[in-house]
């Protein structure tokens, strides 16, 4: 784990500056999406912590995350038929931020995710985009 400092926010994820351990010398990451927990005080200048996920020599470009690795592995594999709860916290033309509930019986706590508008079932019952908002719908 290394500390990092948030610079900006782009489209649902940050560029944050990491500092190495040993050098004290820095390098921008990104912190996409999926890779942090939501909470109100993650905003420019905000120190964190965040491991390395992935590098890629050829665009020298490094990907953090501030889960731990057993908090990503709750989602993965999951049966194509197992449905989980996910409240909306955004709406866009192109479809919905969602807040993603793990299954049953995981230690890690709700992950942030996004619902393209071609997947998005319609029912007469859907609010309107404004009254979307902090709606539950299984995903």
């Amino acid at each position: 784990w290394m500390d990092a400092t948030i610079q900006e926010k782009k489209l649902g994820s940050f560029l944050v500056e990491v500092t190495h351990p040993r050098n004290n010398k820095s390098i921008n990451a990104r912190l996409k999406h999926n890779e942090f927990r939501l909470n109100p005080e993650l905003q420019r200048g905000a120190k964190v912590r965040v491991r390395i996920v992935d590098v890629n020599m050829t665009s020298c470009q490094m990907k953090v995350s501030m889960l731990p690795q057993s908090f990503a592995s709750d989602f993965a594999k999951l049966p194509r038929d197992l449905w989980l709860n996910g409240t909306i916290t955004k709406v866009h033309e192109h479809g919905m931020e969602m807040l993603v509930e793990p299954p049953l019986g995981s230690a890690g706590g709700p992950r942030q995710g996004f619902v393209l508008a071609e997947n998005i079932e319609a029912s007469d019952g859907m609010a309107a985009e404004k009254d979307a908002l902090s709606q539950k719908f299984n995903v």
